[in-house]
């Protein structure tokens, strides 16, 4: 049996800085945790597949002697929640384990090891690709949106001039993206807001150098600076 992680934010104890809606959400009961579980446990499985087929071409490449020439970039669709914050299922609130998706990248001078707190977006992937392609720029289209990642995956963090991002949700007809109120949002490298139709506010210091807990969005700091 695999078990779900239990973050900080799992079956948030006192959500009363919360949304009203996560408010009227009931506490984690023994049958969600193991609905939770076994879900976990069928994506855990689903991996043994994809694994496997990374191996595969890893050692295909190495075959051909063209693992060092390549680059490898693993990341994944958005996050899911398993019980954080009381949110059971699904995707479309703006709370870190949806929106934050894990991005590994390998390949010729990147430095292994090496991790980065820059903000980065999948719309940062197409241009990414094009420039470690040799793509001219004047050859590449004119509706990019997002930035190469080249200066990062040199170690030339520094160089990264994005300061924040955006976080959106609207209503849909999509049972796996529910959102309770339509929102806006902006997400910082240690702080995130959130404004909600109706006109709920939510802000976090997500720093873990002030509090290790920060970044599990436990404590809606908006009021106690207004």
């Amino acid at each position: 049996t695999v078990t779900a992680p239990r973050l900080p934010s799992f079956d948030e104890k006192d959500v009363s800085d919360k949304p009203p809606w996560i408010q009227d959400w009931r506490r984690v009961t023994s049958d969600d945790k193991a609905a939770i579980n076994d879900r976990h446990e069928k994506r855990v499985e689903s991996l043994r597949s994809v694994d496997d087929l990374v191996g595969d071409v890893v050692t295909k490449l190495e075959s051909s002697g063209e693992l060092n020439n390549t680059y490898i970039v693993f990341t994944s669709d958005n996050g899911w929640y398993h019980g954080e914050h009381r949110v059971r299922f699904g995707k479309g609130r703006p709370y870190e384990e949806a929106p934050h998706v894990p991005l590994v990248i390998r390949g010729p001078n990147v430095q292994p090891g090496s991790i980065t707190d820059a903000l980065v977006l999948d719309t940062d992937y197409f241009p990414t690709f094009l420039e470690l392609a040799g793509v001219p720029v004047e050859q590449r289209p004119p509706y990019l949106d997002g930035r190469s990642l080249l200066p990062v995956l040199m170690g030339s963090s520094s160089t990264w001039t994005r300061t924040a991002i955006l976080l959106e949700g609207r209503g849909g007809n999509d049972p796996e993206i529910p959102v309770d109120r339509n929102y806006n949002g902006i997400r910082t490298i240690n702080s995130k807001y959130v404004e909600y139709e109706g006109g709920f506010k939510e802000l976090y210091n997500l720093n873990p150098a002030d509090n290790l807990t920060n970044p599990y969005e436990l404590t809606n700091i908006y009021n106690n600076i207004n």
